[in-house]
């Protein structure tokens, strides 16, 4: 029975320590009128973003994708006299007599010099590999695809505020 008691006594005394320790605060504690207003960032935010731009500030156009292609490409220019770091658009596909077969929204993350081109890659809606665009090359098997035609609508893009926060 002693040594029983032994143990008791030392679980308790393990106990008692471990509890002042979960009570100790290691953190430094600072007042928040110790901060100057001086030494903080400035509140604005770097970037601007157009909503709806207007249709000459980007052009999109060398829309690609065939038949077989799990991937759709699409060439952005920038028209603006600023970099573009983020763009966002819509495609809707359309079928050869106008009517709507599928609309897809993307958000890009990209570096448009002024007056540049980038080409864009993304994964394509057709996930089945049953449709074309119609300027592609036609394909071979050509009765058991659909063609279909894209309108591109440009929703936002962003640019830095200040010109010299850009890639070069």
């Amino acid at each position: 029975m002693n040594a029983i008691a032994r143990i008791l006594i030392i679980i308790s005394a393990i106990a008692a320590l471990s509890l002042d320790a979960a009570a100790q605060r290691t953190t430094r504690r600072v007042k928040a009128t110790d901060v100057s207003a001086a030494a903080l960032p400035p509140v604005s935010a770097p970037y601007d973003t157009l909503q709806q731009p207007s249709a000459d500030s980007v052009v999109a156009a060398g829309f690609e994708k065939t038949l077989s292609s799990r991937r759709e490409s699409l060439l952005l220019t920038n028209k603006l006299e600023r970099h573009i770091t983020d763009i966002s658009f819509t495609i809707t596909y359309l079928d050869t007599q106008g009517r709507m077969l599928h609309r897809a929204d993307h958000t890009v993350t990209i570096d448009i010099p002024p007056g540049q081109t980038r080409a864009i890659n993304f994964a394509s809606w057709d996930t089945q590999g049953v449709t074309y665009y119609i300027h592609s090359p036609r394909p071979t098997r050509a009765r058991q695809a659909t063609p279909f035609d894209v309108a591109i609508t440009i929703n936002y893009v962003t640019t830095p505020k200040n010109p010299s926060d850009t890639q070069q």
